[in-house]
């Protein structure tokens, strides 16, 4: 598994860099609308969407005295789990969040690596050592209510169960620029409202609402990856806190220790190949006893009596927006670019994304005329790294002829085709 730890090493570096840019750039205060004698008002920012990007960008924001609102849709009742790499741990760190993850029962710490990724022999990567120390298997929805909770502190406004059906750009008058229209609904409902804007953080997730389409002109969609995850409690207690990663024919496996004696189980395949592994078991393959490779299996203990979550069914392919910025929005986190689970970077580069997008609304507002584009820069940058990093892993497991691995292993993956 040597590939992904140069993958998380490398991320790390690009991180790094990147968030030297951006502190080189806000030097200047925040250029209020509003001249001659009338008063000064302060920018308003819409974040559309509340998981980690949206939280982390109004977070910033807020602190900055900056009016923002979140409109967040209905919340999910579950949430597959997720693990958060030791190297966000400086971001956790610049944001003062590190109590958001460590003083949590919900989540637990994550030692390490184990895989059996290019060999049936399983290669431990220990984080203890690391520059970092360890990093955090999640209880997303923990997680995500946590850091709504913390933006509210900092001054944000939360809008809960408010969905965005539309926006509308409205004249300016003499005092400033054009504004942003948000039409907004509570609940379903059928009463609605506005909300004038200057400015938009598009932060709903990789299946953004049509109108969105406007704005980045669609998303390119690159491979068909799927994952299932289940919930379980093992039969026999799970002593390690090892996130476990293994591949076999038909695609890859990971699971990691959640509190309360439970662990979370993901198989990794592409939507048309699972269709095909469900046709005579619609819950397979997560209850396909058969089918669990060696080291999940030994995690899990597998009872077949033991009682299961139903199986949540996400896509977790590689894609990205057509565009990430205008003159007056950016998209943030899955809605500019979405990354293969195995890269290890998709949390982190929402709340990471959602950082760089706050401190380039910020400048933007100082008057750098830059700002936005050096966003869209970084993000271009940040997307073809991981994604060249997340074929080197792919191409480490050579074991498989098989379909999924064929694609995998083509040159040009994931840019063969659109879908």
């Amino acid at each position: 598994m040597r590939a992904l730890a140069r993958s998380h090493l490398c991320t790390l570096q690009l991180q790094a860099g990147f968030s030297s840019i951006l502190q080189s750039r806000s030097r200047h205060p925040i250029r209020y609308f509003g001249s001659g004698t009338a008063p000064a008002c302060v920018p308003r920012v819409a974040v559309v969407g509340g998981g980690p990007g949206g939280a982390v960008a109004a977070l910033c924001l807020a602190r900055e005295g900056v009016k923002v609102t979140v409109f967040e849709a209905a919340p999910p009742r579950t949430k597959s789990g997720e693990g958060l790499a030791p190297n966000c741990r400086p971001l956790l760190q610049r944001l003062g969040l590190e109590h958001v993850v460590d003083d949590c029962s919900a989540h637990r710490q994550s030692a390490g690596i184990k895989s059996a990724w290019g060999s049936a022999e399983p290669i431990d990567q220990d984080f203890l050592y690391g520059l970092h120390g360890m990093g955090v298997h999640l209880d997303r929805l923990q997680f995500e209510a946590d850091l709504a909770r913390e933006a509210r502190k900092s001054g944000a406004v939360w809008r809960s169960s408010c969905t965005v059906d539309g926006l509308k750009r409205t004249s300016g008058d003499s005092s400033g620029p054009q504004t942003w229209s948000v039409h907004s609904s509570v609940g379903g409902s059928e009463a609605a409202s506005d909300h004038e804007v200057d400015f938009v953080l598009l932060c709903t997730g990789r299946n953004y609402p049509a109108w969105a389409e406007q704005l980045t002109d669609g998303t390119i969609n690159y491979d068909l990856l799927t994952g299932v995850s289940r919930v379980v409690t093992p039969g026999i207690p799970v002593d390690d806190t090892f996130l476990v990663v293994e591949a076999d024919a038909n695609g890859w496996w990971y699971s990691a220790p959640l509190g309360n004696d439970r662990v979370m189980v993901t198989y990794m395949t592409d939507w048309d190949l699972l269709k095909e592994r469900r046709r005579e078991n619609p819950m397979s393959p997560l209850i396909t006893y058969t089918d669990v490779p060696l080291l999940t299996a030994e995690r899990l203990a597998w009872d077949r009596d033991n009682q299961a979550e139903s199986p949540v069914v996400r896509r977790c392919g590689v894609g990205c927006a057509n565009r990430v910025w205008g003159g007056d929005w950016l998209a943030v986190g899955d809605a500019a670019a979405s990354y293969d689970p195995l890269s290890s970077y998709g949390i982190t580069s929402a709340m990471g994304s959602g950082y760089y997008a706050a401190r380039a609304v910020l400048d933007h507002f100082a008057g750098e005329a830059d700002a936005l584009s050096a966003y869209g820069y970084i993000m271009a940058k940040t997307f073809a790294m991981t994604t060249a990093l997340t074929k080197d892993a792919y191409d480490v497991e050579q074991r498989f002829e098989t379909e999924f691995w064929r694609r995998r292993h083509a040159d040009d993956w994931p840019f063969g085709d659109d879908l």
